[in-house]
C-alpha cells in the first residue's frame, strides 16, 4: 500500500467527491499545519495529533482574531481527518473520542468588513494598466464581484466552467451552481482569455516575475494579494476578496432585486445568511421611509 493511501488528510480530502474539492481542502489542510509549525500534510504525525493540540491551535486562532466562523471550519477540518486517523487505526478510540469532544467557539455570527460603492468598484476593475498581470488581476476582481463568488471559488474555476456569460460554480458542501456574469465581467474575462489562450486548465493562470503564464492556476491567498496590490495601485481603503461578495449583495439589494433572488444568486441554504451581508446603511433606511405612501 501507498504511503499517501494511509495518510487521514488525504483520505478525507478524497473523501469529499470532485477533485476541486480535495484539492481546495487540501490546501486548507496544509495552512493548518503550517499553523502547527508543519510543512503540509504529509510531514504532520497524525498519530502524535491529540485533543490538548487541538485545543492549542483553537487558542492560537483566538490569540490571532480570527473569525469565530473560521475557526470552528478549521476545528470541524481537523476533526474530520483526525476521524480519519481512527479509522486508519492511527490513533486509538479513546484520542479521537477526545478530540471530538472538543466543541467550537461562540461568538456573533455578524459579517465584518464592508460593501465598496459602485465608483470604487468601477475603479477596482478598470485599471488603466494593459500589462497582463494588471488584465488577469482585473478579470480576477470583475468576476469575483460580478458572480458574488468566495475566494476559494475564484481560485479553482477552469475553463470549462466557462460557457459564455454562465460560470458553473463549486461551492460549499459540494453544491453545483449556474451563475451568471454581467456584462462587465464579460468584457474583462475576454480580455483575459485573448491572452490565456484556450488551453484547458485553471481559468486564471499564475504568472512568473516577468509575466510569463505558468502552467498551474492562483492559490486563494494569491487573490487576496491582487486585491491588496490593486488598492495599492489605486489608491482606495483596502478592502478583502469577501468584501466583493459582501458588495454583490448590498449592491443588488440596494438596485431593489428582491432578497429571494439574492439569496439564490449568494446560493445561501438560508435567507437568514443572505439577511447578514446586507450592508446597507442610515441613508438606506431614511431613503425607504420617504416612499411611505400618505
Amino acid at each position: 500500500m501507498k504511503k499517501n493511501e494511509k495518510n487521514p488528510a488525504i483520505v478525507f480530502a478524497n473523501s469529499l467527491g470532485s477533485k476541486k474539492s480535495t484539492k481546495t481542502t487540501l490546501r486548507v489542510i496544509d495552512y493548518l499545519c503550517r499553523e502547527y509549525n508543519k510543512t503540509d500534510h504529509n510531514s504532520l504525525d497524525w498519530a502524535n495529533f491529540d485533543y490538548v493540540e487541538l485545543l492549542k491551535l483553537r487558542r492560537k486562532f483566538i490569540d490571532k482574531g480570527l473569525k469565530t466562523t473560521s475557526i470552528n471550519s478549521y476545528i470541524s477540518t481537523l476533526k474530520s481527518v483526525s476521524r480519519e486517523s481512527w479509522r486508519l487505526h492511527i490513533i486509538d478510540t479513546e484520542t479521537y473520542m477526545r478530540i471530538k469532544d472538543i466543541q467550537g467557539i461562540k461568538g456573533h455570527s455578524d459579517m465584518t468588513g464592508r460593501a465598496l460603492s459602485p465608483t470604487e468598484l468601477n475603479n477596482a476593475v478598470n485599471s488603466t494598466n494593459n500589462d497582463i498581470k494588471s488584465i488577469r488581476d482585473s478579470a480576477v476582481i470583475a468576476i469575483g464581484y460580478g458572480c458574488g463568488l468566495r475566494s476559494f471559488e475564484i481560485a479553482q474555476i477552469e475553463l470549462n466552467d466557462i460557457s459564455r456569460n454562465k460560470l458553473i460554480v463549486y461551492g460549499k458542501g459540494r453544491i453545483v451552481r449556474n451563475v451568471y456574469l454581467p456584462n462587465f465581467a464579460v468584457n474583462a474575462l475576454k480580455r483575459w482569455l485573448h491572452i490565456r489562450g484556450s488551453k484547458k486548465g485553471a481559468l486564471f493562470s499564475s504568472l512568473t516575475k516577468n509575466h510569463r503564464l505558468l502552467d498551474h492556476g492562483i492559490s486563494v491567498r494569491t487573490v487576496g494579494d491582487i486585491i491588496d496590490k490593486r488598492c495599492e495601485n489605486i489608491g482606495i481603503e483596502r478592502f478583502t476578496p469577501h468584501d466583493l461578495r459582501r458588495s454583490f449583495a448590498t449592491n443588488l439589494l440596494s438596485s431593489g432585486v428582491d432578497v429571494f433572488i439574492v439569496q439564490k444568486l449568494m446560493r445561501h441554504a438560508s435567507i437568514n445568511t443572505t439577511r447578514i451581508y446586507d450592508m446597507r446603511g442610515e441613508d438606506a433606511k431614511m431613503a425607504a421611509v420617504e416612499m411611505l405612501p400618505f
